[in-house]
């Protein structure tokens, strides 16, 4: 993927964008994402799984790189543009499961997948809870959701919150709290949480009990 690309990524994250005046802002997006995407793999690569949802896949860049490492795993994926997934499917050929749906509404049965895995997406989600319901209906019992996503600071995230919900904009940063406490209401236990370079976050949550 090239800096064009990622930047093309970050404007539907970020709204407008301008390559020419914001140059540097695209380099520390591309370095973020990068991190991002070899601590998830980290993650991976110290779960036992032989099947994974990517909800928000992309182009399947992430599970293409499962795929590298092993073959044997069972990929699936989801993303709302068909542009997207039409990158993905000539990316992952046959092998993958790939649906263009939205994340509200997961097109496979209960108890489908190892791990689900979602990045640079939950944060831009209007009702994250009705996406975690539908992650942990297809998660086998005792499986686990990773979450790769962006962070700020306090006041910082706060701000950046607050003058979204002004512009309308569903985009939310999480603390720590914040999402470990809505992980909990929809059946999961948060097993692990880290800040990478005060940038980005990675978590690891189980399957559980809903207390619902």
């Amino acid at each position: 993927m090239n800096d064009r690309d990622l930047c093309e990524d970050k404007r539907s994250i970020s709204g407008s964008f301008s390559w020419h005046t914001d140059a540097y802002a695209c380099k520390k997006y591309e370095a973020d994402r990068v991190l991002l995407y070899d601590s998830l793999l980290k993650r991976l690569h110290s779960l036992n799984f032989s099947s994974i949802l990517d909800v928000g896949c992309g182009k399947g860049s992430l599970l293409a790189r499962v795929n590298k490492f092993d073959q044997s795993i069972t990929l699936a994926g989801l993303d709302s543009s068909a542009d997207k997934i039409r990158v993905a499917k000539r990316r992952l050929g046959e092998k993958s499961d790939l649906i263009i749906c939205d994340s509200e509404i997961l097109p496979w049965d209960e108890g489908s997948f190892d791990l689900v895995v979602c990045s640079e997406a939950f944060q831009r989600y209007t009702h994250p809870e009705r996406v975690l319901s539908e992650m942990k209906r297809v998660i086998k019992p005792n499986g686990y959701l990773i979450v790769g996503d962006y962070w700020k600071i306090t006041p910082l995230r706060q701000i950046n919150n607050l003058f979204r919900a002004i512009l309308n904009n569903s985009l939310k940063i999480y603390s720590k709290t914040e999402i470990s406490d809505l992980l909990e209401q929809y059946g999961f236990k948060l097993t692990e949480w880290e800040l990478i370079d005060n940038s980005i976050y990675i978590l690891v949550a189980q399957k559980g009990v809903s207390i619902n």
